[in-house]
């Protein structure tokens, strides 16, 4: 099935939605279905199936190590609204079941590995998938299902085909500005899991604070980490949780810029080798990486090197945004250098330090995440990210690079959440028109960023929520079913499941 059709049936199951909803045992005709992302195909039945002490999860193939982690999964957060555990069965299920199934799907193929199938009749529930991350999917949708439903024991009748619009649909947590828990990083993840966002951005350091063990450079973390950091067990846990739920974290390391916890522990790194401080102040700080130091590339390359062991990610953000520094112009190896630079001055400079560091990430078979400071001088496999404006997207994808979009107006999610702003939020779209075929292939996504400076740990939900829900749906539903008033009516239902 090729995406134009799914669209067309997409709108088709929102065109017949009320009068099918009339057909679907005891639903009130008048009640949306509470489901935040709207899914691709929706068509509802007859009757419904309920759920009791006896009911049970199957998973097939038995084996599977992934899909019995989902149904782990799925038990628990059930569990934790309804009251029900369910038993995962064994090969002879119980009469009411909930079957997990990774198989072939040749209507699925041309979805990607998140696509899914959910069918729900009186006697049983069947979740499918090529993959298991589609597999996953679909029991984040069943959860949904059941939870708008009294005791989160029944789930009307229905069929659903389903897929994601982008691949990657993200969400930035700092805990460089404010340390976070790890109970609470774990929480957010849940969470991101049952809006099928896959991607947590993790920014672990900036001139406020270095929150990633070292053992390479241990003083990272003994000077920036002073109130608090994760150790690499930690992060390899934080990882594996993510992981497990469809989510992976990509880690930044600011460089060149915003370093000073790394300079404070390291000051021969800059050019001026001046001491500097962890900063206690936001802003765009004057400390750097000097480019024109031989021993800086020494150094990054290593610690790039223990990132990787740490993350299994593909993606490796290195931030290379707002880089201001006091002293590279002064420093004689860098006016050296920038004599055999096309680019001169700090711009030229920038772009060769970037362009350097990057073979480190060729070596490893990783790609460098930049912000859009760098879209004209991107290293070989890098991806832009666009913050400023959705500007960079076309010239960087024309370029032949992805980019993935996280606007600052309207999806700084550290800014207030005034009345008016989850509309600006929903409404959002991330592909500008007169993108060729190629370019929206190459758009790989987006995400909310939620900085630090005014989120500590007491803010965080308050801050995500509703908004991330409205991300959730532009990221993942056909734009074409993409419907303001729809989705209030339903953020009153799965909102609730959210503020808590």
């Amino acid at each position: 099935m090729n995406r134009k059709k799914g669209f067309g049936l997409a709108i088709l199951a929102l065109v017949l939605f009320p009068a099918l909803a009339a057909g679907s045992g005891n639903r009130d005709p008048n009640k949306p279905l509470g489901l935040i992302p709207w899914p691709a195909q929706l068509i509802l039945g007859s009757g419904s199936f309920a759920l009791d002490q006896n009911a049970a999860l199957s998973i097939s193939p038995p084996a599977s190590r992934e899909l019995a982690s989902t149904a782990e999964i799925f038990v628990s957060l059930l569990k934790g609204r309804s009251g029900l555990e369910l038993k995962i069965a064994g090969p002879a299920p119980a009469k009411k079941t909930i079957f997990l199934e990774q198989k072939a799907d040749p209507e699925l193929a041309g979805f990607g590995p998140e696509a899914y199938r959910l069918e729900i009749d009186p006697a049983q529930i069947k979740i499918s998938a090529p993959d298991p991350r589609g597999v996953f999917n679909g029991a984040m949708t069943l959860l949904q299902i059941l939870e708008e439903s009294d005791g989160s024991r029944e789930a009307p009748s229905l069929r659903i085909v389903d897929y994601p619009r982008f691949p990657h649909r993200g969400l930035l947590l700092d805990p460089a500005r404010h340390f976070l828990s790890v109970d609470l990083v774990k929480r957010v993840l849940d969470l991101m899991a049952q809006l099928k966002l896959n991607v947590l951005h993790f920014h672990l350091v900036d001139d406020q604070g270095w929150r990633m063990e070292s053992k390479v450079y241990p003083k990272l973390q003994e000077i920036g980490g002073k109130d608090g950091y994760y150790t690499q067990d930690q992060l390899k846990d934080l990882a594996a949780y993510g992981q497990a739920r469809n989510i992976t974290l990509e880690p930044e390391i600011e460089i060149p810029g915003h370093s000073s916890a790394l300079l404070a522990a390291y000051p021969e790194l800059s050019c001026s080798g001046q001491q500097v401080e962890v900063s206690k102040i936001w802003g765009i700080q004057r400390n750097a990486l000097c480019p024109g130091k031989e021993e800086v590339y020494l150094f990054l390359d290593r610690l790039i090197r223990e990132t990787a062991e740490i993350f299994p990610s593909y993606y490796i953000h290195t931030g290379s945004d707002e880089v201001s520094p006091a002293d590279w112009q002064g420093f004689p190896k860098n006016q050296e250098l920038e004599k055999t630079l096309a680019e001169k001055n700090n711009l030229g400079l920038q772009c060769y330090f970037i362009n350097r560091v990057n073979k480190t990430f060729l070596d490893l078979n990783r790609r460098m995440i930049v912000w859009d400071e760098m879209a004209d001088c991107l290293p070989e496999g890098a991806m832009a990210q666009a913050w400023r404006s959705t500007n960079p997207i076309s010239p960087v994808t024309a370029a032949g690079h992805p980019v993935v979009v996280s606007p600052v107006d309207p999806w700084y999610l550290d800014y207030p959440d005034w009345p008016w702003q989850l509309k600006r939020v929903y409404l959002f779209e991330p592909a500008p028109e007169g993108l060729s075929a190629d370019q929206l292939k190459l758009l790989r996504g987006g995400q909310g960023n939620l900085w630090g400076e005014r989120a500590p740990e007491q803010k965080i939900m308050p801050k995500l929520f509703p908004r991330l829900l409205a991300i959730s749906e532009v990221l993942w539903s056909p734009e074409s079913a993409r419907d303001w008033g729809k989705f209030k009516a339903r953020l009153k239902t799965v909102g609730k499941n959210f503020e808590k």
